[in-house]
């Protein structure tokens, strides 16, 4: 079946479907709100924030000094998304209407392209509209929707898988290119795990749909990874730098690797998603969650469809178009199987000991690939009871009907079992959770599972009744008000899930204004000096919120931060030493809500007359390790000799004349010449000149910048001149909008 993407009259129909219900959604964001969820003001809200003050002001800021001595976002942009070309809609509008319109469409491009994908499946209108509506508002998505990278990369998925198809069907390689700028944006926009968990399953896809031509699938793996390469060239290119330095150079640990794994019991999501909550009155966002890995894990392990899309799923399974559902029922198995984590052998024999996915976290995010599966597969079997061409020989098949009629005793089994301190489900889960150490007291499990079956389980309930009746119905009187029934139930499903877990709030509100500790720490440190805020990252005091009020902070919150500030901060913390916190010009801890002041913190620069050399960074480390270690004489990693050191154990604290986000320049005059430090970050891309001349900027107290410079007058300018940046975003632009330009999806490539 061709058809033409937006020349006909009931695809213009159904995507005014997608945009009005997304804008329904969003409908808040036009009062000034944003979505708001724990995360958001510690994490998400100040990168955006940064983000869109950067564009408009005119800059695509690399470099942030705000967080970790200093930090290169354009390497990391996990939370940021720097280069990805819808964020330029920042420079027209508000921030809370840019984030809201963004939202908007991607929102309407997640449901629109899975629609899509469905149609070019041969499925009628309905379902395919169905299958849209499924996938825009699934429970992985909706959880994750406080993340606003988050949902920019889930958006492309369908359309990912389409290209895909398309290319193997008509065998027309263009197509895999198309796919592979699709996977690229994915990648500029994004969290880090969304784009290699889509590379994962489109292999996987690809495999299953195209082995029989063993040459077209090479070509088309070939082509769509190049493609993809160039579109995310500015991102590639400078993560390649950061990830060597990184604190996930080595990969992580099994136990780190499988948080938020699957668990058999969170299976009870995919219809209830609210069962890990304690009070259905309250938001997701604040209620108190008592799942296995706590917030972050209710999170990363909801993969709510609903149960109507259960159902339909399984109708699926029928002997018709099974060579479409292969690829799907082969993508739903190995992400189920990748998500279920440390839960089965599998992931230890086999996931984990594969190259990328021993470097990723939450095998929960894998839900994603499965929600997707499930609302196509889902979207297959609607078509099939609904259009089937000899309609007096339907028989809807027996297992919709026995998994409805399971699915209601199973909900009445755990209503009556609850009842019972001992019952199944308490020792299940007591025992499940003890094996990490969750949960000593017994007593709770017993009371929470009762509040959770109490509240969560009469509305699948009331849906599977009413599912079970309209089918029966159906059976015998084959009306046609299915085609309406089902789409509504689903609705209502999604608006029962969606409803108590998402809180609106005035975007002002995250900016903390009214904060005394934010305001203290903006008049004592100015530009000189930092706070440190402990890692217990839910505090009242996060580092990252400190970021949209330009207050200096010592710590931070990114994806891969520096081994080398790993390595300093489990010093500092395990010491407590002063002179860990010094060296860094932190002038306050701030722990237990409290605010611990630092004496005699060193100025973040300063011109040193006294200095020692080491060899290397193994060196260097030990060196700060040592009881003995004086911040004010610097440890500087080079084994040139410089000048003779003019002047012992002084120190001359120096103020810039001018600074921004990605340079710093001062003029100084000393009689004797020294070591300038800079107790900022020392990144590959930072460049210094005196007097305009070029010169080596040195490893000082194991994380810092140093400079040897003569006596006299001078100009001293550092420059953060990330090595192909703008080339690199030139060339990944120049290359979507030429294969957008040449691809013309508003003909019969669809």
């Amino acid at each position: 079946m061709n058809f033409q993407l937006l020349k006909t009259r009931k695809n213009l129909i159904c995507l005014f479907i997608f945009i009005l219900t997304s804008v329904i959604f969003y409908l808040p964001g036009f009062e000034g709100k944003i979505l708001w969820g724990q995360d958001t003001s510690k994490i998400t809200f100040p990168f955006s924030y940064f983000l869109d003050q950067s564009i408009k002001n005119g800059r695509l800021e690399t470099w942030n000094p705000l967080i970790y001595f200093g930090f290169p976002l354009g390497a990391e942009q996990g939370q940021y998304g720097i280069v990805y070309p819808l964020n330029l809609l920042h420079t027209l509008f508000p921030f809370a209407l840019t984030i809201t319109i963004l939202g908007i469409i991607h929102f309407t491009i997640a449901g629109f392209s899975t629609y899509l994908y469905c149609r070019f499946l041969h499925l009628r209108y309905m379902p395919s509209v169905f299958a849209g509506l499924a996938y825009m508002f699934n429970g992985f998505i909706i959880a994750h929707d406080q993340y606003p990278t988050h949902i920019y990369a889930y958006a492309w998925l369908p359309l990912i898988f389409l290209f895909i198809t398309i290319g193997i069907q008509n065998k027309r390689l263009k197509d895999f290119v198309i796919a592979g700028v699709f996977l690229g944006l994915q990648a500029l926009s994004g969290h880090p795990n969304i784009f290699i968990i889509t590379i994962i399953g489109s292999f996987f896809y690809l495999l299953i749909l195209g082995y029989s031509d063993f040459l077209q699938l090479l070509k088309a793996w070939f082509l769509m990874t190049g493609s993809f390469i160039i579109t995310a060239l500015p991102y590639l290119w400078q993560l390649k730098t950061l990830l060597p330095l990184s604190n996930r150079a080595q990969g992580v640990d099994f136990l780190d690797a499988t948080n938020s794994s699957l668990h058999f019991f969170d299976l009870i999501n995919f219809i209830s998603p609210h069962f890990f909550f304690t009070n259905l009155a309250q938001s997701w966002h604040y209620a108190t969650v008592w799942h296995r890995f706590g917030y972050w894990g209710q999170i990363e392990t909801t993969g709510f469809v609903g149960i109507t899309t259960i159902i339909l799923a399984i109708a699926a399974f029928n002997r018709q178009k099974i060579k479409q559902k292969l690829p799907l029922l082969g993508l739903l198995i190995i992400s189920l199987l990748i998500a279920f984590g440390r839960n089965t052998f599998l992931y230890e024999t086999l996931f984990y000991k594969l190259p990328i996915l021993n470097g990723l976290r939450a095998p929960g995010k894998f839900l994603l690939l499965t929600d997707f599966s499930l609302v196509v597969l889902a979207a297959l079997g609607f078509d099939y009871l609904i259009y089937i061409k000899d309609r007096k020989s339907l028989n809807i098949k027996i297992m919709p009907i026995i998994l409805l009629v399971s699915i209601i005793l199973m909900l009445f089994w755990m209503r009556f079992d609850s009842s019972n301190p001992n019952s199944t489900l308490t020792n299940y889960i007591q025992n499940t959770y003890s094996l990490d150490g969750f949960f000593n007291n017994k007593t709770d499990i017993s009371t929470l599972v009762q509040k959770s079956v109490a509240q969560h389980t009469s509305f699948p309930l009331v849906v599977s009744f009413l599912l079970l009746i309209i089918l029966i119905i159906y059976k015998f009187f084959k009306t046609k008000l299915i085609v309406i029934i089902i789409p509504l139930i689903l609705l209502v499903e999604v608006y029962n899930f969606v409803k108590p877990i998402n809180l609106w709030v005035a975007w002002q509100d995250m900016l903390h204004l009214p904060n005394e500790t934010i305001s203290f720490l903006d008049k004592q440190l100015g530009k000189q000096y930092r706070v440190y805020t402990y890692t217990d990252f839910w505090s009242d005091l996060m580092p990252d919120q400190l970021v949209p009020c330009q207050v200096m902070e010592a710590n931070g919150f990114t994806s891969l931060y520096l081994t080398r500030f790993s390595n300093w901060q489990n010093l500092a913390m395990s010491t407590k030493r002063e002179n860990l916190f010094r060296m860094g010009s932190i002038k306050y801890i701030y722990r237990d809500y409290k605010l611990f002041e630092i004496n005699n913190p060193l100025p973040r620069i300063f011109l040193a007359t006294n200095w020692n050399l080491v060899d290397s960074e193994s060196e260097a480390l030990e060196a700060i390790r040592a009881n003995t270690f004086n911040p004010e004489i610097p440890i500087v990693e080079t084994i040139i000799n410089p000048a003779n050191k003019p002047i012992e154990g002084q120190i001359i604290p120096l103020q810039l004349n001018k600074e921004a986000y990605d340079s710093m320049s001062l003029n100084m005059e000393s009689d004797s010449g020294g070591l300038l430090v800079f107790n900022d970050s020392n990144y590959l891309g930072w460049k210094a000149f005196i007097d305009g001349r070029d010169i080596p900027i040195l490893q000082t107290n194991y994380l810092f910048k140093g400079l040897f410079v003569p006596e006299g007058k001078h100009t001293v300018e550092l420059l953060y001149i990330p090595n192909f940046w703008w080339p690199s975003i030139i060339i990944s632009w120049g290359w979507i909008l030429i294969v957008f330009a040449r691809s013309k999806l508003n003909t019969k490539s669809i």
